[in-house]
C-alpha cells in the first residue's frame, strides 16, 4: 500500500518522548474517514511511575503534538477533537493526495542525559521560547534560568531521583525498561539502550546489580546518596529548567501539559538545544494524589511532602495555585551517545471503517 498523510501523521506522532520509551499509545486509523484516534493503551507502562496512566497521558499530548506540528508543516488542514475526559483524541484530515514528510525537528529531538556545558540563555532566546510556548487551557511553560534557583532546585530534584530509584518496586521497573540484551550502541525499538543513559562500564555493571539488591543494602551501600550525586551534577550543568504546570491534577490536564511540553522541547531543538526529563518530582506527586505514597516507606512518605512543598515554595510566582506537572533541565551538550528507536507503527495500529 502506497504511503498516504495519515501514515506520515502515524510516523510523526510515533516519534513523541515517553517514559522509559514505553510507547503507551494506540491508534485506530479510519482510512474511508481520514481519521485517526489515538488513546492510551494502559498495557503498555504498568510501572508505579505511570500510576494512573498520568505519564501516558503527557505522552498522548506530546503525540498529538506532534501530528499537528506535522500536518500544519505540510500545509493540510485538520479537525481535532479534543478529550473531554481520559486523552482520546479524534484528529481528522481533510483528503489530500500529498503524502507529505514529517516535521524535521521530530527526527533531531532525543532525551541527552550528558553532563550539560551550561552557558547563559540570552533574552533574546528565552523570548522565542516563551513565544513558542503560548498557554493552552490554563496549562503553561515555565522558564527558569537564574543561578541562584537552579541550585536550589538541583538540591530537591537530587533528592527526590534518590527517593525513587532507592525505592525497589519503582527501581525494578525502570531497570526492566533497559535493554541489557543489545550493544551499548544498538538503536532499541522500546525500552532504554545502554548507550541512551550514557552508562560507563562500571555504571552497567552497577545497574545490572542493582536488580537484586533489596531496598536496605541499596541504602547501606550508598546507592541513594550515589544516585542523588549524579542527578544534582546532571542540574547543576544545565542552563536552567523548562516547567509545565497545569490548572488541576487530571487525565485531560496531562493530555494538555504533553502538548506544551513537546512545543517547548521542540523550541529548544530548533535552536541547537538539548533537553531531559527529571521527573521524580512530579512522579512523587501523582502517588500522593493517587493515594498510592505507601509504595514508599514511611520515612521517604514523610520527605516527600516535604520536598513537594520546597519545590512549590521554589516556583511560587510561576505557580500560585496551578501545579506543576513536567520538568525537564535544558542546555547545550554534545550529541547523546545512543539514541533508542520506536516499534513498528502497525503494532501500535488498528485498521477499521468506523470510528466511533
Amino acid at each position: 500500500m502506497d504511503k498516504t498523510a495519515l501514515d506520515t501523521l502515524l510516523e510523526a506522532a510515533s516519534l513523541a518522548p515517553s517514559g522509559d520509551n514505553t510507547q503507551p499509545w494506540r491508534f485506530t486509523v479510519n482510512r474511508a474517514d481520514w481519521t485517526i484516534a489515538i488513546e492510551v493503551d494502559p498495557e503498555r507502562d504498568p510501572s508505579p511511575m505511570n500510576v494512573g496512566q498520568r505519564m501516558a497521558d503527557i505522552a498522548v499530548g506530546a503525540a498529538v503534538e506532534n501530528m499537528i506540528q506535522t500536518a500544519e508543516g505540510n500545509g493540510w488542514e485538520y479537525q481535532l477533537s479534543q478529550p473531554s475526559k481520559g486523552s482520546s483524541t479524534h484528529f481528522r484530515l481533510s483528503p489530500t493526495s500529498n503524502s507529505g514528510q514529517v516535521n524535521p525537528l521530530l527526527l533531531l529531538r532525543a532525551t541527552n542525559r550528558r553532563v550539560y556545558r551550561g552557558g547563559e540563555i540570552t533574552a533574546e532566546l528565552r523570548q522565542k521560547l516563551e513565544s513558542s510556548t503560548t498557554e493552552l487551557d490554563g496549562v503553561r511553560a515555565h522558564w527558569i534560568l537564574d543561578n541562584e534557583r537552579l541550585l536550589k532546585l538541583s538540591g530537591v530534584v537530587s533528592r527526590a531521583d534518590a527517593v525513587i530509584l532507592g525505592t525497589k518496586a519503582i527501581r525494578n521497573a525502570f531497570l526492566k525498561s533497559i535493554r541489557f540484551d543489545k550493544a551499548n550502541t544498538d538503536v532499541v525499538d522500546e525500552g532504554l539502550s545502554l548507550g541512551s543513559l550514557e552508562a560507563g562500564w562500571g555504571e552497567r555493571k552497577m545497574l545490572r546489580a542493582m536488580r537484586a539488591m533489596p531496598d536496605s543494602l541499596f541504602y547501606c551501600l550508598g546507592g541513594r546518596l550515589a544516585l542523588g550525586r549524579v542527578s544534582r551534577q546532571l542540574m547543576l550543568s544545565a542552563s536552567g529548567v523548562c516547567v509545565v504546570s497545569v490548572p488541576e491534577l487530571s487525565s485531560i490536564a496531562s493530555w494538555r501539559s504533553g502538548r506544551v511540553w513537546q512545543r517547548a522541547w521542540l523550541a529548544l531543538t530548533e535552536h541547537g538545544m538539548v533537553a531531559q526529563p527529571m521527573m521524580s518530582l512530579l512522579i512523587l506527586q501523582n502517588l500522593v494524589a493517587f493515594g498510592t505514597l505507601k509504595t514508599l516507606s514511611a520515612r521517604d512518605q514523610r520527605l516527600a511532602s516535604e520536598l513537594l512543598q520546597n519545590f512549590r515554595r521554589l516556583l511560587t510566582s510561576e505557580l500560585n495555585s496551578a501545579l506543576p506537572c513536567t520538568l525537564m533541565r535544558i542546555g547545550y551538550a554534545d550529541q547523546p551517545t545512543g539514541r533508542v528507536g520506536r516499534m513498528p507503527i502497525a503494532k501500535m495500529t488498528a485498521d477499521t471503517m468506523s470510528v466511533e
